[in-house]
């Protein structure tokens, strides 16, 4: 989630007025003792190889490694990103690049790597300078070192789809939630994904499926994965449309998904549970509409504050930054309403949880 945000601001090259500084060495995997008193690190991301040559693509340049870093002040947020090229001649042409879109005092090249600074406060350059260290990849530190032996520990090879689940076995009486990560823009993603809710579901009888998505996509995938209609899973993929999720592979895993919850019986049916925050007002709106078309097909609750919400999607009213708190404020308190409640029924927590969402 919020990984693919800080990934985008450097893709995309839409940045706040910021001051950058060019360390010396180029160095950059962050020496964590170096970190200013008061300093936290929040986010500490280095992109996978899927995520590298898809960047390297867009960028024109044959990229080796990407990494970001965001610290949280008393006094704002810092964020440090590097690229490291292949060649000297590729940093300096990406360097060259951003130049286009930036002065020279938001970028700079040491090497073969390219540095950025993005922060709202300027002095908060000059204290990472005088303390913030970052030193070769090569150069371990102790968590680094830990977490490669751990995961030469817990490492299997797998020939199929299959063996993925065999070691897990042991774990079902054990456990009750279980995560699973990934590595964005690898294909085989999402069959593996198929493997292990089938397996859960079917052996360990996890009866919850959660997902790192908002509630309104979450929700017409819910809608399809019950029904079937495609045109809402569509839906849902046109929401999201440039984003990982976005995917052929992803659209047949949900309709595995579909046939895995079809083939069970109810009992064992699973419950589709949102995780994430809505990120695209219109796209919730949308969502809410749906579900308005669905339980008021009369429109009788058009007469209500809700009625505003298809009168944005129609471009009939226009909702100003400033006032977007307080429209989404005004369409939270007409859901205690008794009429409206009666009328949303099952939906209401749907509406709550948007709103409220939206409203934060």
């Amino acid at each position: 989630m919020t990984k693919r945000v800080w990934i985008l601001l450097l893709v995309i090259l839409t940045f706040w007025g910021n001051t950058a500084l060019a360390w010396t060495g180029d160095g950059t995997l962050l020496v964590r003792d170096s970190l200013p008193v008061g300093w936290v690190l929040e986010l500490d991301y280095l992109a996978s190889p899927g995520e590298i040559l898809a960047f390297s693509n867009q960028l024109g340049v044959e990229i080796e490694l990407l990494r970001n870093y965001v610290f949280r002040t008393s006094e704002g947020y810092f964020q440090v990103n590097f690229v490291v090229t292949e060649t000297k001649e590729q940093a300096e042409a990406l360097h060259q690049l951003f130049l286009s879109f930036h002065t020279e005092d938001q970028v700079s090249v040491v090497g073969r790597r390219v540095l950025e600074i993005v922060t709202e406060n300027p002095v908060l350059t000059e204290i990472a300078q005088a303390s913030l260290r970052f030193v070769s990849e090569e150069t371990e530190d102790y968590e680094q070192t830990a977490l490669k032996h751990y995961i030469e520990d817990n490492s299997w090879p797998i020939t199929n789809l299959k063996d993925v689940t065999f070691p897990f076995r042991a774990e079902l009486s054990q456990h009750r939630v279980f995560l699973v990560g990934e590595s964005h823009g690898v294909a085989i993603n999402q069959e593996l994904e198929s493997a292990l809710l089938e397996f859960f579901v079917l052996e360990g009888g996890v009866r919850n499926y959660l997902l790192e998505l908002s509630p309104s996509i979450v929700g017409y995938l819910r809608e399809y994965v019950e029904t079937g209609n495609e045109e809402v899973l569509y839906r849902a993929f046109d929401g999201v449309k440039g984003t990982y999720f976005w995917t052929k592979d992803n659209l047949e895993h949900w309709k595995r998904v579909h046939l895995l919850w079809q083939s069970l019986p109810e009992e064992q049916k699973f419950s589709l549970v949102a995780l994430d925050i809505e990120h695209q007002p219109l796209l919730s709106l949308r969502y809410l509409q749906h579900l308005l078309d669905i339980v008021d097909p009369e429109k009788t609750l058009a007469q209500t504050e809700l009625g505003q919400i298809e009168a944005v999607l129609r471009g009939e009213l226009s909702v100003s930054n400033e006032e977007v708190a307080d429209f989404f404020t005004t369409l939270e308190k007409t859901l205690g309403q008794d009429a409206v409640r009666a009328v949303l029924g099952s939906h209401l927590f749907e509406f709550e949880l948007i709103l409220a969402n939206l409203r934060n």
